[in-house]
Order: C-alpha cells, then sequence, then structure tokens
C-alpha cells in the first residue's frame, strides 16, 4: 500500500512538471516589442553589425483552427502560438513537422536535469534550466544543439529570446538590447531608428501562405480610421469576390480568403483606403 501511495506521488510529480506552462519565457501579448543587435563574424575579425525590431501587431484566427499572434519583424509577417499543453512555441507555415502547426521551440524544462526534446521529432535540442539573479531576477531556459551545426538559444523569464548563436562557416550572435513587455522598459528601447509601436502605415502586405491551398490570409495596416475597400481579380481583371467594404479604425487587420470554389492559378488582391491604392499577387495551387 505505500508502495502504490509512494509510485502515485512520483507520478504526480512528474507529470506536474510536465504540464507546468511556462509561455512567461515568451511573452506573446499584442504590444510586447523587442529590439535585438546581430553581429556576424566571418572571414574579417570586425563583425558585420546589423539591428532588428520584433513587434506583435495583433491576433488571429487562422485557417487551421488556431488563433496566433501577428508577429512583425523589421517588414516580415509571420504567427506565432504558445502550446500550453506541450509547453512548445508553434509557428504557422504549410509544410514542416505539423504541416501548418510547426515545432519552433520547446519551453519544457527539469530545473534538476536536461532534457532531450526533439524538434518535429527528429533533430536533437538539450534543454537546460538556470535559476540567476542575472539581469534582475529572471530564469533562463536554453536549448542547445550540435547538428549539423551548433545552436544555442537562451530565453529569459518574463523577457524571451535573449541570447541566440550559431556556428557555421562563422559566428553569428544575436542579442537583446531592448524590450517593452507588458508596459515595461527593459534596456535601451530607442537605439533603433523607426515608429512607436502605435504608429501604423497605410500598408498592405503579401498573403501568408503563398501559394496556398485553399485558405491564405491578408493583412493590412491603417494610420487613422479609414473606409477599406478589398476586392479579390482574376488574371482577367474580373471580381471575384470582395472581402472588405467598410470604415475601420487605427490599426492591423487580418482577412482570410478560401478559393475553394475557384481553379489553380494567379489571382490579384487589391486594397483601396482614400487615395492609396495597393496590388498583389496571390497563387492558388490544388
Amino acid at each position: 500500500m505505500i508502495k502504490k501511495i509512494f509510485l502515485i506521488y512520483i507520478l504526480f510529480i512528474c507529470s506536474s512538471i510536465a504540464q507546468t506552462s511556462n509561455g512567461e519565457f515568451y511573452p506573446l501579448k499584442v504590444g510586447n516589442k523587442w529590439e535585438y543587435i546581430n553581429l556576424a563574424y566571418e572571414v574579417s575579425t570586425i563583425p558585420d553589425t546589423t539591428y532588428f525590431t520584433k513587434e506583435i501587431i495583433g491576433d488571429t484566427l487562422l485557417s487551421n483552427g488556431y488563433n496566433y499572434f501577428v508577429v512583425k519583424e523589421n517588414d516580415r509577417i509571420f504567427y506565432e502560438r504558445y502550446d500550453s499543453l506541450n509547453n512548445e512555441i508553434k509557428y504557422f507555415e504549410h509544410g514542416g513537422c505539423g504541416d501548418f502547426d510547426n515545432s519552433k521551440y520547446s519551453l519544457a524544462y527539469n530545473p534538476d536535469s536536461t532534457i532531450l526534446w526533439k524538434q518535429c521529432g527528429e533533430i536533437p535540442y538539450f534543454i537546460t534550466y538556470e535559476n540567476t539573479s542575472n539581469e534582475g531576477d529572471s530564469a533562463s531556459i536554453i536549448l542547445e544543439r550540435d547538428y549539423l551545426y551548433i545552436e544555442y538559444t537562451e530565453f529569459k523569464k518574463h523577457l524571451g529570446i535573449y541570447y541566440q548563436s550559431f556556428l557555421e562557416g562563422g559566428m553569428y550572435v544575436t542579442r537583446l538590447i531592448g524590450a517593452i513587455i507588458d508596459g515595461k522598459r527593459w534596456g535601451t528601447t530607442t537605439s533603433i531608428p523607426g515608429k512607436d509601436i502605435t504608429d501604423f502605415e497605410y500598408k498592405l502586405y503579401q498573403n501568408y501562405p503563398n501559394p496556398f491551398n485553399p485558405v491564405t490570409t491578408i493583412n493590412y495596416s491603417l494610420p487613422k480610421q479609414s473606409f477599406v475597400t478589398i476586392v479579390v481579380y482574376d488574371m482577367l481583371g474580373r471580381a471575384i469576390t470582395t472581402l472588405i467594404n467598410e470604415v475601420k479604425s487605427k490599426g492591423f487587420y487580418s482577412v482570410n480568403f478560401n478559393g475553394k470554389n475557384l481553379s489553380s492559378g494567379i489571382y490579384f488582391y487589391t486594397i483601396r483606403f482614400g487615395d492609396f491604392l495597393g496590388k498583389k499577387k496571390m497563387i492558388l495551387i490544388k
């Protein structure tokens, strides 16, 4: 009887570790923003230095039924979500290990030992945990792999990705220099020139995924309240459908287009707000 109780207790502890939610190591929330410096050490002893900004500008329900945060990294748009059941960061993209819902990072850890995690069930990563007072009271989850090339990623509690390095024919380092998380500032957030996170512009983004089958997402942003019209056309210039034809407030928006009743081919979509007219091409493949 005592052995049985002890076994149940051990299973409970192991289950608790596995199911602990660690989303605070990758804080996904609209309005959060990160600024990074990139250093590339190749043939020269002086590294090439670049900067980039990553910010969460919205959230949207995509065609696979999951809700994702819309992440803008310079002028690139992608989609991420936190899977609390598996303690993984997922990203939306056709292909890969999860078809559309792919594993990007694991945030599972055991504070007393190293965990082996296999991305897509194939590429091995070792996960370790550090409870350190460095950089405030934030602990760290560290992912490391030595598979074709060496990769190291450190996640700081309440901050997200703090440091990354890659070794493949050269050394590439990315380090966090500033962040705004839940409205709180960390580090330096004025070193990179650019617009404030709420300073949107009239812009039409490339649909994603592209090519697609049969659903794709179209993103656009508005600097002020505007009457917005989005129309999809075929190759002959005939209007297929009007996706949006209404007044929208300032902000970032997503709208889905479903081509299930259309044949494979090239289509165009246009957006008009005021005097602004944008046009993009998309490809439907069945």
